[in-house]
């Protein structure tokens, strides 16, 4: 195949042009490093279907905005096989991977609702502790609670995944230990 001869950029052409964005966190930040480059790319890909969702009015009946990207539509946008979309949502996802999206299944054949999360960690030292505390107000049982309960139950909350967990273990500690 012959190479494609580009033109140069004049001016402001560059303005004309739509970009999906990927947030310079997942780049810079050390908890995002195992990420795939593709698993960023596809969690912009699903920032950028947000929109569409808000003005479609797809949320839940709490007001959580949801959309649909089935593993089709990731393999098209991706040029990748089903396989490697699995294996991407799965880097995504709340239950196997980084906590960006969460899945809901809907049964029946219809697509999964796809959460969306904020891509914002808190850093350890700035967990609000006391509200963790009020959310979560018996953390004795914490030690007969599985990992995933725990984590759900967290991320039902709006605390983020691997992060808040090492805080609220941190603080279910020091009142066990008390």
């Amino acid at each position: 195949m012959p190479q494609a001869i580009f033109a140069y950029h004049l001016g402001m052409d560059a303005e004309q042009y739509a970009f999906f964005r990927i947030p310079k966190l997942l780049i810079t930040e050390p908890y995002f490093r195992r990420l795939s480059t593709d698993a960023k790319l596809l969690y912009g890909l699903m920032l950028d279907r947000m929109s569409l969702s808000m003005r479609n009015g797809w949320m839940d009946d709490d007001g959580h905005v949801y959309i649909y990207f089935t593993l089709e539509e990731a393999c098209e946008q991706l040029c990748c096989k089903t396989d490697k979309a699995v294996k991407l949502f799965a880097e995504l996802d709340s239950a196997k991977g980084v906590g960006l999206i969460r899945r809901v299944k809907q049964g029946l054949g219809r697509p999964a609702k796809i959460y969306v999360l904020h891509f914002n960690l808190p850093k350890i030292g700035r967990v609000d502790i006391a509200r963790l505390g009020q959310t979560l107000t018996r953390p004795a049982p914490f030690l007969a609670c599985s990992i995933d309960s725990l984590s759900e139950q967290l991320l039902i909350h709006g605390f983020a995944s691997d992060c808040v967990l090492s805080a609220f273990i941190l603080y279910a500690y020091s009142l066990h230990s008390r």
